[in-house]
């Protein structure tokens, strides 16, 4: 396996093609050093992607998690720095000893 070009490969087809020519190398190879002439068929291909193609599903799916997990993570900071501005005003309304504004009822308060 040429390791530096799958690893750096930038994209999925990218390290899938340094997979099968590696595989296509190797028979090269061997037939070369064993005076055979065996070509790459569809099993040889078959069983070389195999884990390569599950590790690329598996990293998709990582990257969906990790967009979905930040998303999340926006929404809840969002979410907290609203409940703090709405903190912050019902302290001063505190301090200042003002009642809330008109058609503002507490129990709804952070919902």
């Amino acid at each position: 396996m040429n390791g530096t070009r799958y690893a750096n490969g930038k994209t999925a087809e990218e390290r899938l093609a340094a997979v099968v020519m590696e595989l296509i190398y190797a028979i090269n190879e061997r037939n070369r050093h064993q005076k055979r002439a065996d070509i790459l068929d569809y099993a040889d291909l078959r069983e070389a992607l195999r884990p390569y193609v599950q590790k690329e599903l598996v990293h998709r799916a990582i990257q969906e998690v990790t967009r979905m997990r930040d998303e999340d993570r926006n929404r809840m900071i969002a979410r907290e720095a609203s409940l703090q501005q709405e903190l912050a005003m019902l302290e001063g309304q505190i301090i200042n000893k003002n009642p809330p504004p008109h058609g503002t009822n507490p129990e709804n308060l952070g919902k």
